[in-house]
C-alpha cells in the first residue's frame, strides 16, 4: 500500500540505517551497508554558537554553565600514539531538559605534525585552536590524564567514569584511587552489542529530539560524522571503528 512506502519514506528520512533498507527493499537499490549513523543537520542544531570573537568559545560558557552540576563520564582508551577522549554527560536538572555534553581530547605532541601529515586532519590547527590537550613525548600519558580528570572534579560533581575494561589496568587503579578521594566510582563498560545498543539508541532518539546540547567542539562533530554502525539480526546497534576509516574515540566515550 502506498501509505506504508510514504511512511517508511519519512522514516529514511530521519535514519540513514533506515534509508539504506528503504533503498534497497523498496527501491531496488545497490547499497553499501556500511551505514553513516548520526543526520548531521540533527546533531548540528543541538550544538550552541559561539558569542562572538572576542568570547569564550560555547564549549568554555557551557563548562562555566555546568558548574557544580552531577555528571558522568565515559573515557575512550586510545593506543598509546593515538586520540584518548573523555566525554561528560550532564543530566538534565530542574529546568533545564537537556543532555549537556563536555568532551576532552589528549594526542601525544611528538606525533601531531606526522598525523596531521599522514591522516590530513587539521589536528595543528585544532592544536592552535586549544580544543585538545597534549602530552609530552610520542605516547599518551595517562598520568597526566589521571590529573586532568582530578582537575575537572573540583569543578563538576562527578558521579561515575565508566571505561573500556579492555588494557585499562594501570589507570582504572588510579582513577580507582582519585574516585576515593573524590567520590566517584569507576565503572567497567562493555564495547558489544548488549552493553552499547541501548545506550546508542537512546543517544540517537535524544538527538532527534533535541534533547542533547553540545558546544560545536570540532573533534567531537568530527567524530560523530564519522560513525559507521553495525546492526545485528535483532536490531541492536553498535559503532564500529573498524568500519568507520576516520576516528569516532569522543563518540564511542559519549
Amino acid at each position: 500500500p502506498l501509505d506504508t512506502v510514504q511512511a517508511a519514506y519519512e522514516q529514511a528520512k530521519q535514519n540513514p540505517a533506515e534509508e539504506m533498507h528503504f533503498r534497497q527493499f523498496r527501491l531496488n537499490e545497490w547499497c553499501n551497508a556500511d551505514i553513516r549513523w548520526m543526520p548531521m543537520d540533527k546533531w548540528d542544531a543541538c550544538g550552541q554558537r559561539d558569542a562572538g570573537p572576542n568570547s569564550p568559545s560555547a564549549h568554555a560558557m557551557l563548562e562555566i554553565e555546568m558548574e557544580g552540576r552531577d555528571c558522568y563520564g565515559g573515557l575512550d582508551l586510545s593506543s598509546t600514539g593515538d586520540l584518548t577522549a573523555l566525554v561528560l554527560v550532564f543530566p538534565p536538572s530542574g529546568a533545564d531538559t537537556k543532555y549537556t555534553v563536555l568532551p576532552y581530547y589528549w594526542l601525544p605532541e611528538d606525533v601531531i605534525d606526522l598525523r596531521t601529515r599522514r591522516d590530513h586532519v587539521p589536528y595543528a590547527v585544532w592544536k592552535k585552536m586549544g580544543v585538545f590537550n597534549t602530552t609530552e613525548g610520542n605516547v599518551v600519558d595517562y598520568e597526566f590524564i589521571v590529573a586532568f580528570i582530578a582537575k575537572l572534579s573540583e569543578r563538576f560533581r562527578i558521579r561515575e567514569i565508566a571505561y573500556d575494561r579492555y588494557g585499562a589496568e594501570k589507570i582504572r587503579r588510579d582513577l580507582e584511587e582519585l574516585g576515593a578521594e573524590h567520590a566517584f566510582e569507576v565503572i567497567p563498560f562493555g564495547q558489544g552489542f548488549i552493553s552499547m545498543s541501548p545506550p546508542s539508541k537512546d543517544f540517537y532518539q535524544f538527538v532527534m529530539e533535541g534533547r542533547i546540547r553540545h558546544g560545536r567542539h570540532p573533534v567531537l562533530d568530527w567524530n560523530m560524522g564519522n560513525v559507521i554502525i553495525d546492526q545485528d539480526a535483532a536490531g541492536n546497534i553498535k559503532p564500529n571503528k573498524k568500519k568507520s576509516t576516520e576516528k569516532i574515540d569522543g563518540v564511542v566515550a559519549m
